[in-house]
């Protein structure tokens, strides 16, 4: 018995709109929203002109599908999904893990299918041949969506009196993407590495012992995250965060015990844990910025911390 799938490709407001099942979609101008029962995940493709505002949205809208799924006729697809993947196209020729993920997801299509209902498919996990059959119910009018679909609204004008409304429910809150694989930094003249520009800085000069050890995978860096921070390790986040926001007009930071993760619109900036002062990078920190605008984050850093 073959296992359900649907495509969506999801609006700038976070709609989504069932697409033919195709990888074709897959282009730098879309997010693409998989729903598939095979792996019991939730796939959400950003094309490389996808900016923090979009993912975010769509990341939202991932995380309500998973629980509550999407109707089809008179059957849910996707209830209760086990887990959501992103893969981010910019990362895919840097990144070996993000480029696998985007394989198993290419993958899917290759399986021989049939369709159900509308957009809806059945996938056929054992590889033989499979033939059409009646779809699983009529289309009704009724909305097809489980959960209420999540919207980015323009600001209300103003309006001569409140009135009573009813409440509108709040998409969940999106968690936030797990760190991804690291690539190593293309080394440049006469710089020293993000290691040593941050984790080292003391107010005696000196680099604490082990400094170069702290640029640490994304996955080390996760596993050393503890569930609180000292006064000493928020100064140290904080004068980075705000060397970082003369450089930045808007930045997202998330952060857990003293595991930060922070993005800019563009795209991920850095990604570190904090302890006992020291900063510890991830290897996919600062990928790409300009060597000048880094050497200013790095000065505005010294300079707080004096």
């Amino acid at each position: 018995m073959g296992t359900f799938a649907l495509a969506f490709v999801v609006s700038e407001a976070g709609e989504c709109t069932e697409v033919n099942w195709s990888p074709d979609h897959f282009t730098d101008d879309k997010i693409v929203l998989i729903l598939e029962e095979l792996n019991n995940t939730v796939w959400l493709y950003y094309g490389k002109r996808m900016g923090l505002v979009k993912r975010r949205t769509a990341l939202r809208q991932a995380e309500s599908l998973r629980g509550h799924g999407y109707q089809v006729g008179k059957t849910i697809i996707g209830r209760q999904l086990e887990k959501i993947k992103e893969i981010d196209a910019r990362m895919l020729d840097r990144v070996p893990e993000a480029k696998k993920d985007y394989e198993d997801l290419l993958a899917l299509f290759d399986l021989p299918f049939r369709i159900v209902d509308g957009e809806c498919v059945a996938l056929n996990e054992s590889g033989g041949d499979m033939e059409s059959r009646p779809t699983l119910a009529p289309k009704t009018a009724a909305p097809k969506p489980v959960a209420p679909k999540p919207a980015v609204a323009l600001a209300p004008a103003p309006k001569p009196a409140p009135k009573p409304a009813a409440a509108v429910p709040k998409p969940a809150i999106a968690k936030a993407p797990v760190p991804e694989p690291e690539q190593e930094l293309a080394a440049e003249p006469e710089e020293v590495s993000a290691v040593n520009e941050y984790a080292g800085v003391e107010e005696n000069a000196e680099a604490p012992a082990g400094a170069e050890e702290h640029f640490l995978t994304s996955a080390e860096v996760k596993l050393q995250a503890k569930e609180s921070i000292t006064k000493e390790d928020e100064v140290k986040a904080g004068s980075l965060i705000m060397s970082l926001l003369r450089e930045f007009a808007d930045i997202y930071i998330n952060k857990k015990g003293n595991h930060f993760k922070i993005e800019s619109l563009e795209g991920p900036i850095c990604d570190f844990t904090i302890e006992n002062g020291a900063i510890k990078f991830s290897k996919v920190s600062f990928t790409g910025m300009d060597p000048g605008i880094k050497k200013k984050i790095q000065g505005t850093f010294v300079e707080l911390l004096k």
